[in-house]
């Protein structure tokens, strides 16, 4: 189950070389997350209000080149030091003609709290890369 509310800000900029997008937007959740088959040290429902903060920036910095960054920062709103995850997601992309395109991505995720709820790190990424095609 969950709840949330959203407030956001979007600044565009087009001219004739450069396109730029920044995007704000902060939003407060509440989640009930029930584990399918709790560890003896975990709770069997985990209850959780956090704020997010999510920062995303697109430029195109060619006309065949193009960049994009995205920021979540989501702290619990009782402990925002002590407890919170940040997903961090970095791409670029260099297309090759109308229809195809190189991709590459990397994405880091941090979890102060991964580690007591199970899971091996507090630390993931993944880095992909690819070819896209657009019809």
């Amino acid at each position: 189950m969950q709840a949330s509310g959203k407030l956001s800000v979007t600044v565009r900029r087009q001219d004739m070389e450069d396109e730029l997008e920044e995007h704000r937007g902060l939003a407060i959740l509440d989640e009930r997350t029930r584990a399918l088959l709790p560890p003896d040290s975990a709770r069997p429902i985990d209850v959780r209000t956090r704020w997010s903060l999510r920062v995303r920036y697109r430029r195109q910095l060619t006309s065949t080149l193009f960049f994009s960054h995205v920021t979540f920062y989501q702290p619990a709103t009782d402990d925002m030091a002590d407890r919170f995850t940040a997903d961090a997601m970095t791409a670029a992309e260099v297309a090759l003609s109308a229809v195809l395109a190189l991709t590459s991505t990397l994405h880091h995720h941090y979890d102060n709290e991964g580690g007591r709820r199970g899971a091996e790190s507090d630390v993931d990424g993944q880095l992909l890369l690819g070819l896209r095609a657009r019809f």
